[in-house]
Parts: structure tokens; C-alpha cells; sequence
């Protein structure tokens, strides 16, 4: 499925590589507060999926304790479009990713986990303040980045939400 398939040419502008960036790096830094191994490269693809939908945010624990498949069956058919909605997303969170190499923000480990390589941008710009439903994104990034670190492996976490390699 293609990204333009789902989201229209606005939605597509919001989601550039900056702003869906900084929702990968404040993941990240969740992350490895719990994980300093980094976060597996498979990850930020249902991150930012999962940060950028609205309603997959609202719909978060406010605990990281709760198991991923406990929510998952606590969302019944909600997640059913998961697997369509993490593929088209794949040129966005590539797209971020590069934006965030590029300028050595994050660094890719030969284990293939992200580490932060800089970590001199602001936690919560005031940008995110403006809007509500960036500001939902970020909260949603953060608890997801240490959500993820405290799960199991990078393949049961695809497996609970539904994605196939």
C-alpha cells in the first residue's frame, strides 16, 4: 500500500522528515533510559506509526507495564489496519531516519540498534505546545520508545501487533 494511498497531501506535508524525526528521537531516548543496547532498527517503523495515529495514541496504557498483547486484545478490531497504515509509513520513518543520520543525531550500531550519537535538541520543543495533536504524538513516542524497551524481542512485538515481516 502506498503512503499517499492513505493519508492525503497535507498529512503527507505534516509528516516530513523533521517533525517525524524528533517523534523517532524522543522514542529513542525513552528507549535507551531502559536500553542502552538501542533500539533495534525494525522498531521505529511501528513507533512512529503508531505515535503519528491519533487514535492508536489515545488509545495507549498509561502504564508500560501492561503487556503489549494485553492491549492489543483490549483494542478488539481497532488495530485490524495496523500492519497497512506501519507499511505505508515505511518512506516516512525511512525518510526521518536519514534526517536524523544526516545530521548525527542518531547513529546505527553494527548490531543494528539506533543509539543517540547527539543529544542537544530540546526534549519538548515548544513547537509541540501549539498543537494538540503533536503534542499527542510526542506523549505517545515517549511511552512507546520505553514501552518497547520494556518488552520482549523486536519479532514478538511485530507479532502482537499484527505485522509481517
Amino acid at each position: 500500500m502506498l503512503f499517499r494511498e492513505v493519508l492525503t497531501q497535507e498529512e503527507i506535508n505534516l509528516y516530513n522528515p523533521a517533525y517525524t524525526g524528533f517523534l523517532f528521537l524522543a522514542s529513542l531516548r525513552a528507549y535507551c533510559q531502559v536500553n542502552e543496547q538501542g533500539m533495534h532498527c525494525a522498531l521505529p517503523y511501528v513507533v512512529v506509526s503508531m505515535a503519528l495515529s491519533p487514535r492508536i495514541a489515545a488509545s495507549l496504557q498509561t502504564t508500560y507495564r501492561t503487556p503489549i498483547a494485553s492491549w492489543v486484545a483490549e483494542q478488539g478490531g481497532e488495530l485490524s489496519d495496523f500492519a497497512s497504515m506501519a507499511s505505508a509509513c515505511i518512506p516516512v520513518v525511512n525518510a526521518a531516519t536519514f534526517f536524523l543520520l544526516d545530521r548525527k543525531v542518531i547513529q546505527l550500531t553494527e548490531e543494528a540498534h539506533y543509539l543517540i550519537a547527539s543529544d542537544e535538541l530540546a526534549k519538548t520543543p515548544s513547537l509541540f505546545n501549539k498543537s494538540e495533536g503533536m503534542k499527542q504524538a510526542l506523549h505517545a513516542a515517549n511511552f512507546i520508545g520505553k514501552w518497547f524497551a520494556y518488552s520482549s524481542t523486536v519479532e514478538t512485538i511485530y507479532a502482537q501487533l499484527g505485522i509481517r515481516p
